[in-house]
Formats: structure tokens, C-alpha cells, sequence
């Protein structure tokens, strides 16, 4: 699991167990505004590895059809 999955599912389970204290309390409106926009960086930088994984999988194999390659140990 990557580092940012791992930190998404942390911080799930970490809201979890504040909502459950808070929802009591009538403070949770405000901590569940800050988590969404918490969720929403880190799916975005969640997404972004995977737009990078694929991009450089599209290279490489972009390189593989056009017959020359850019890895740089000769070999396909």
C-alpha cells in the first residue's frame, strides 16, 4: 500500500474515533468540513501518483511500439 493510501486509511479511522467523541458534543459539523477537505487532498494527491504511474507507463510503451528506447540499458 502506498504511503498516501496508507495515510487516507489512517486518517479515516483517526475521524472516525473523533466523530464518535464529538458527535455528543455538537462539535462535529466544523471537524467534518476540515476531514472532507483533508479526504479530498490526499485522494487528489492519491490520484495524481496514478496519473504519473500511467503516464510513464504510456512512455515506455510508446517507446516499445516506435522501436527505440529511452532506458538507457539497452535492453527492451
Amino acid at each position: 500500500m502506498s504511503k498516501n493510501r496508507q495515510s487516507f486509511v489512517g486518517h479515516q479511522k483517526n475521524i472516525i474515533q473523533e466523530h464518535q467523541r464529538d458527535i455528543t458534543n455538537h462539535r462535529h459539523v466544523p471537524l467534518i468540513t476540515q476531514h472532507l477537505q483533508k479526504f479530498a487532498q490526499i485522494a487528489l494527491e492519491v490520484l495524481k501518483g496514478s496519473c504519473e504511474s500511467l503516464e510513464a507507463l504510456l512512455v515506455q510503451t510508446r517507446t516499445k511500439a516506435t522501436g527505440t528506447w529511452q532506458g538507457g540499458d539497452g535492453r527492451w
